[in-house]
Parts: C-alpha cells; structure tokens; sequence
C-alpha cells in the first residue's frame, strides 16, 4: 500500500528579471530577524517581535530584485486559515452510556452521518452543529433514548489557558558574552 498524498493547488507567479530592478521594500523583512547562518548569530540584538521586522513608512533603502527568475507563491485562501473539527472519542460515550449501547448509539450516529469515523470505533469527527443537534435531539430521542445522556458531547468545549503576564524577560545567552536582556 502506498501511503496517502494531498495534492494542493498553488498560485504561482513568475518574475524574470534581465537587469538588477529596483523595487519598493517589502512590508516585512524576514532577513532583520535572528537567525543562524552556520557560522555566526546573526541579529543577535533584534527580538523577536513582529515591529522589529516591519519596514519603515517612507525610507529608501536601495532594496531591489536581482538579475534572474523570482518566485511568488501563495496556497488557496481555504489553507491560510486553521479550522477546528470537533471530535468525539468512544471511550466518552462509554462513560455516559454502558458499552453495549454506546456502541449502538455510535453504530446509529454514523448511519445518520451526524459523525464521521477517523480513527474505526475510537475517535470520529462531530459532522453536525450543536444547533442543527439540539433541534434534532426530540425526534431521534424518540428512535435512541440514550442520545439525551451524551448531548454534552456534541457541545462546543472551550479551552481554558491559564493567566500569563504581559511582560517578558527575554534574556539570550551565549558561551563567553554578556546576556543581554530585554522587556517584551
């Protein structure tokens, strides 16, 4: 068996340049930030932080593409954003419900697509919205009453992040030379 491949489209433009041309700078230049260049620390003063990589409005730094092809590529604007698909694991409805009818309610929940299996009989991806449920719920009560007992799985669950502060102590350490250190 061959493992599984994702063809994605990309929008491709092309730029041939015959001469140096010189260009606008680019709203954001990755080159300011720290990086490694397999020798030395490059940037070592800059932090990592998006102004710090921002061009400046109106100043003119000579920047311009070189002789050669220039690529500009960009995915679909489907891939650029991140999706959530709620999940209900098995092992939650065998919690709510004893194991013989958590498997029937999970056999019936697919027939009904309200769930797709990823994972066979462990995990599946929740199809339906917790409104489109909620108006359901009554009538396929009527077909599976112990649907009722795990209608708070196909609830939206919020993530609870624990408090952080809103100031940092970035400190960069190198072998030999004083740390310096920066409020973020």
């Amino acid at each position: 068996m061959s493992a599984p491949y994702a063809l994605i489209p990309i929008h491709l433009d092309v730029l041939f340049c015959a001469s140096h041309q010189p260009t606008a700078e680019p709203r954001i230049n990755f080159d300011r930030l720290p990086y490694f260049d397999g020798q030395l620390d490059r940037n070592t003063a800059v932090p990592y932080l998006g102004e710090e990589i921002q061009s400046i409005p109106f100043r003119n730094d000579q920047v311009g593409l070189k002789k050669g092809l220039h690529l500009h590529w960009h995915l679909p604007e489907a891939l650029t954003r991140s999706q959530a698909q709620p999940m209900l694991y098995f092992r939650e409805m065998k919690k709510a419900l004893p194991e013989e009818e958590a498997a029937k309610v999970w056999d019936w929940l697919t027939k009904k697509e309200w769930i797709y299996p990823l994972i066979d009989g462990k995990l599946a991806g929740i199809l339906i919205d917790p409104p489109q449920f909620r108006a359901a719920l009554p009538e396929a009560a009527k077909e599976l009453r112990s649907l009722e007992k795990i209608r708070e799985l196909f609830l939206p669950r919020n993530t609870q992040f624990p408090p952080v502060p809103n100031r940092w102590i970035i400190v960069k350490r190198r072998e030999g030379a004083p740390a310096p250190e920066k409020v973020v």
